[in-house]
C-alpha cells in the first residue's frame, strides 16, 4: 500500500525522535500563566475532558525563523544559496526545538506520554494528542510558545490505494501542443488589460523555465491547454508504488494531493483547473488563457470535494495539509505559490503559525501571490483580509471587472496583526495595507479552461478573486524568466511600483497600487514614472476658464508622452484638447495649462476629470482630479480620504444636478469657517475606519449643526459603530435594534406620492434601526418595525440619517433616495 503524504513529516519526526537525549524539565512559567500559552477553544476542551483521554493538540514552538535574518542572508547570496541555506536552517531548529521537547517530556518519572503527529519544519509545529495532564506540562515549558486545539480529518477522507490515487502520466507526443501564439488562437480581454499579450510579443517573454505551485483542489491535467505545462518530478516513476526519490511521498509525479493524502491531483471540484490554467494555459486548444502560458505548474492538492464552500468547517484541518505542501513546494523547486483561498476567522485558523510558515517560504526566495478574499460584504474592516493574503510579503490580490471596476465582493483592506499573538506588529489603525494590486476577475467573455473534458468555459457571474490571483502568479513567472535573481520582496515592489492607479490615488485599501500591469512590471526601471502634484484635497481651482495641472518625472526620461483631462460624468463634454510632450527628462516638473471647456457658464461647485498620462501604449499615471469654482451651500465629506464611495454619491449629485464641494476630513481636515457658508453636509462614512464618527467629527458635525445647518449622514453599520455613543440617540434619534442578513429593500415615495421599492442592495450585513421618540421617519425599511436605511428628520436638528450601504443600490435609485433626503430640507 502506498505511503501516506504524512511519511514526509513522520521522517522528519524520526530525526527529531533521533536528537532525543537526557535533558531535564524546564521550570517553565507558573500556574497562573498558563492561560497565555493555551489556546482559548483547547482551555474549553480541557475542562470538559477525562484525565485519562487525549486531546488532538498543535504545538507551535517559541523558536521560529527569521524572515529578516533570511532577507540580510540574500543580500549577500545567490538565490539558489539562499533556499538552501533556509531549508537547512529550518529543519535543524525544528530538530533541535522538537527534539529536546520530546526528551523533556519523556523523562522518565514523569508519567508522561502523548502520541505525535505530523512534525512541520516550514513552521516549527507539530502535530500531538495529549492528556490535559501532559497539556498542562507542555504549557510550562519555555520551548513551547502556544498549544492550540486541533480539528482531525476524518478517515474517510484518506484514499492509499486504489484507481482515485494513481497518477495517469499524459506524454506529450509529437504535434499534440501547438506552437504557442499559433494564427487564429484568442487571446481574452484580461490578459491584454494585464499587459501579458505585450510582454510575449514585444519582449518575448512567457515564464519559460518558470515553476509555479498552484496549491489548490487539483487540476484537468489531461486537458491539451495543461498537459504541456504539467512539471513532473524527474527522480520519481508514476505508479509504481515506490517512493523513488525517497523523500516520503510515493508516485508524487506531478506533484501531491495533500488532502487525501495520495498523489492523484486530478481535480473533482473545478477550482483548481480554473485557477492553473489562469496561470499556464497555453492555448494548444484554440484559446490562451494563461498570463505565463510556457510556465511549468506543480500541482499541489490541499483539499477535495468535500469542501464546497458550504462545508467550510473542514478548513480547518485543512490547514495542516497547506503547511506540508509549503514544504513540498520549497524543497521541490516552486518560484511562486499561488493561493486562491483564505481562512476565515469561522475557520479558526491559527494565524501565527500561518505567519511563520509562509514566511519560512518567502524567506526560501519563493514568491507567493494569494486572493484578497470575498469578504467585503460579511466581515468589518480589518478583519476581511485573512491569511495567507493578510501576511506581510505575500502579495495579495483585489478583483477588478472589465471595465475596471471594483468587484463589489472583494475584501477591503487594510489587515491587522497586533491582536494576534506573539504579533505586535501592525496594529490597527492604521494596519497593514493590503491588498497590493488588483487584477480581472472571471466575468463576462473570460474564457476558463473546464475541469472536465478539453473545452472552455465562461461564466456572468459569481467571481472572486479566486481568479484574480493566478493572473498575478503568472505575471510573477514572467519576472521570473526574465531575472531569476529577483526576490519575492523585490517582485512584490515592482508590481505595485508599476500598477495602473485606480481607485483613490496612489494605495487605497480596495485596488491596493492598482491593477497589475506585466508589461509595465517588466519594463521596471526603464520607463518614465508620473505623478500628480496637487493639494492635498486633489481638487483644483478653476480660473480664467482653464485649469492647472502639476505633474513630475520621478523615473526613466520619456518621448512622445500623452496628458489627456476627460470629464467623467456623461452628462459633461469630452472635447479637452491633448498635450504631448515629445521629451520629458527625469526628474522635471512640468505645469500644464488645460483650457476647460463643457462647463456651462453659469455652472458652480465641483466636476471631476480623468487625468491620464500615457505613452508608447503603456498607462503612467491614471487618476481623479477634483475641479472647483463659485460657491455652493452643499459640501460632501469623505471621512477616510479613499473616495471609493464618495465617488458614487458625487454621480447621484451630477445626475440631479446638485452643485456640492468635496473635502477630505481624514487628509486635510476642514476649516470651521468654511463651513460657515454651507448649509447641508453630505457625510459618507461606516466601514471605511475602525470608528465610524471620531470624537473630533462629531464635535465638527454638532458645532455645524447648532446655527441650524442639515446633515446627511450615509454609510454601512453606522448605528452598529456608534453604539453607546451619545450622538446615536441625543442626536440621530436612534438606537440599534440588531443586525440582518441578506437583501434589503427600500421604500421610496414616488413624486405622485405612491410608494414603491428601490431594487434591493447586494446580499450582506446591514444595521436594524428604531427610531427614538421625537423622530419623524421620511422612508422606512419592510418589516415596519425595524428599519434599515431609515430617514429621520428630528428638531431642532434637521438630519437624515442611513444607515444602510446605499452604494448597493442601483445609481437610478440612489439618485431618487438622494432626492428624498434633500428634498426633506
Amino acid at each position: 500500500m502506498a505511503r501516506s503524504s504524512s511519511s514526509a513529516s513522520r521522517l522528519f519526526l524520526a530525526a527529531v525522535l533521533c536528537l532525543v537525549s537526557s535533558v531535564s524539565f524546564g521550570q517553565g512559567p507558573p500556574a497562573a500563566d498558563l492561560s497565555s500559552r493555551i489556546d482559548a477553544e483547547l482551555a474549553a476542551a480541557v475542562k470538559k475532558t477525562n484525565a485519562a483521554d487525549g486531546i488532538p493538540i498543535f504545538i507551535l514552538m517559541s523558536r521560529q525563523n527569521s524572515l529578516l535574518e533570511m532577507k540580510e542572508y540574500a543580500r549577500r547570496h545567490p538565490k539558489a544559496e539562499l533556499r538552501a541555506h533556509a531549508i537547512s536552517s529550518l529543519k535543524q531548529l525544528a530538530r533541535e526545538e522538537q527534539g529536546a521537547l520530546l526528551a523533556e517530556t519523556f523523562q522518565p518519572g514523569l508519567g508522561l506520554a502523548y502520541q505525535t503527529g505530523k512534525s512541520f519544519w516550514i513552521v516549527n509545529a507539530l502535530q500531538a494528542k495529549a492528556t490535559p495532564g501532559v497539556i498542562a506540562e507542555l504549557a510550562r515549558s519555555p520551548r513551547v510558545a502556544r498549544l492550540y486545539l486541533r480539528t482531525e480529518k476524518p478517515e474517510s477522507i484518506l484514499i492509499h490505494s486504489g484507481p482515485k490515487s494513481r497518477v495517469f502520466p499524459q506524454p506529450v507526443t509529437s504535434g499534440s501542443v501547438r506552437p504557442f501564439l499559433k494564427p487564429g488562437v484568442k487571446i481574452p480581454w484580461n490578459l491584454k488589460r494585464i499587459g501579458a499579450e505585450r510582454a510575449w510579443k514585444e519582449l518575448g517573454v512567457t515564464g519559460k523555465g518558470v515553476v509555479v505551485a498552484v496549491m489548490d483542489s487539483g487540476m484537468n491535467y489531461r486537458h491539451p491547454d495543461i498537459r504541456g505545462r504539467l512539471w513532473a518530478n524527474p527522480e520519481e516513476v508514476a505508479n509504481n508504488n515506490i517512493d523513488d526519490d525517497g523523500n516520503g511521498y510515493v508516485d508524487d509525479y506531478y506533484g501531491y494531493n495533500f488532502a487525501n493524502e495520495n498523489p492523484n491531483i486530478n481535480d473533482d471540484f473545478f477550482h483548481g483547473t480554473i485557477c492553473g490554467a489562469i496561470v499556464c494555459g497555453d492555448g494548444s486548444g484554440g484559446v490562451v488563457t494563461g498570463v505565463a502560458p510556457e510556465s511549468q505548474i506543480m500541482v499541489l492538492r490541499m483539499y477535495d470535494q468535500t469542501v464546497n464552500f458550504g462545508l467550510r468547517w473542514t478548513w480547518q484541518f485543512y490547514q495542516f495539509d497547506a503547511w506540508e505542501a509549503f514544504q513540498y513546494a520549497v524543497e521541490n523547486g516552486a518560484q511562486v505559490v499561488s493561493l486562491s483561498y483564505d481562512w476565515q476567522p469561522s475557520e479558526k485558523p491559527i494565524h501565527a503559525a500561518w505567519r511563520y510558515a509562509l514566511e519560512g517560504a518567502i524567506g526560501a526566495g519563493v514568491t507567493l501571490v494569494a486572493g484578497a478574499g470575498n469578504s467585503r460584504p460579511s466581515l468589518p474592516v480589518p478583519t476581511q483580509v485573512t491569511p495567507p493574503a493578510s501576511i506581510p510579503d505575500v502579495i495579495s490580490v483585489a478583483g477588478t471587472l472589465e471595465d475596471d471596476r471594483f468587484l463589489p465582493l472583494s475584501s477591503r483592506g487594510p489587515a491587522v496583526w497586533g491582536v494576534y499573538p506573539p504579533f505586535t506588529d501592525f496594529p490597527y489603525p492604521p494596519g497593514l495595507r493590503k491588498p497590493e494590486v488588483a487584477a480581472p476577475v472571471s466575468v463576462g467573455d473570460f474564457p476558463l479552461v473546464m475541469f472536465r473534458g478539453t473545452g472552455y468555459v465562461v461564466h456572468q457571474t459569481g467571481a472572486g478573486t479566486s481568479t484574480a490571483t493566478p493572473h498575478v502568479s503568472g505575471l510573477a513567472a514572467l519576472l521570473l524568466e526574465q531575472n531569476p535573481e529577483l526576490f519575492p520582496w523585490e517582485i512584490k515592489s515592482i508590481l505595485q511600483e508599476t500598477a495602473n492607479d485606480l481607485g483613490a490615488p496612489g494605495w487605497d485599501p480596495y485596488f491596493g497600487s492598482g491593477l497589475a500591469d506585466g508589461f509595465a512590471a517588466l519594463k521596471h526601471g526603464k520607463l518614465p514614472r508620473i505623478r500628480y502634484e496637487g493639494g492635498c484635497e486633489d481638487v483644483e481651482r478653476l480660473a480664467g476658464g482653464a485649469v492647472g495641472i502639476g505633474l513630475v518625472n520621478e523615473g526613466a526620461a520619456g518621448k512622445d508622452m500623452v496628458v489627456r483631462l476627460e470629464w467623467i460624468h456623461p452628462r459633461m463634454a469630452k472635447d479637452l484638447p491633448l498635450q504631448t510632450l515629445t521629451q520629458w527628462p527625469a526628474g522635471e516638473r512640468k505645469r500644464l495649462t488645460f483650457p476647460v471647456k463643457g462647463l456651462s457658464a453659469g455652472f458652480r461647485g465641483t466636476a471631476r476629470l480623468k487625468l491620464t498620462v500615457t505613452g508608447d501604449s503603456i498607462t503612467y499615471l491614471q487618476r481623479l482630479v477634483r475641479v472647483e469654482t463659485g460657491s455652493t451651500d452643499l459640501a460632501l465629506i469623505d471621512d477616510d480620504g479613499g473616495g471609493f464611495f464618495e465617488a458614487l454619491y458625487e454621480d447621484a449629485l451630477a445626475d440631479l444636478r446638485k452643485p456640492y464641494h468635496y473635502r477630505s476630513v481624514r487628509d486635510c481636515g476642514i476649516d470651521p469657517q468654511w463651513l460657515h457658508g454651507i448649509k447641508t453636509l453630505i457625510w459618507v462614512t461606516g466601514e471605511e475606519n475602525r470608528e465610524t464618527l471620531t470624537d473630533g467629527d462629531i464635535s465638527l458635525i454638532e458645532g455645524f449643526m447648532k446655527p441650524g445647518g442639515s446633515l446627511v449622514l450615509i454609510g454601512q453599520h453606522i448605528a452598529q459603530d456608534l453604539t453607546g455613543k451619545p450622538f446615536l440617540s441625543r442626536v440621530l434619534a436612534a438606537e440599534l435594534a440588531g443586525e440582518t442578513n441578506g437583501p434589503e429593500k427600500f421604500i421610496l415615495p414616488s413624486p405622485g406620492g405612491s410608494i414603491e421599492a428601490a431594487k434591493a442592495p447586494e446580499a450582506g450585513r446591514y444595521d436594524q434601526l428604531r427610531p427614538l421618540s421625537g423622530a419623524t421617519e421620511l422612508l422606512q425599511y419592510i418589516p415596519p418595525d425595524r428599519s434599515s436605511g431609515a430617514l429621520y428628520s428630528r428638531e431642532p436638528y434637521r438630519i437624515l440619517f442611513a444607515s444602510s450601504g446605499l452604494e448597493a443600490v442601483e445609481p437610478a435609485h440612489r439618485s431618487a433616495l438622494l432626492q428624498v433626503f434633500l428634498a426633506a430640507h
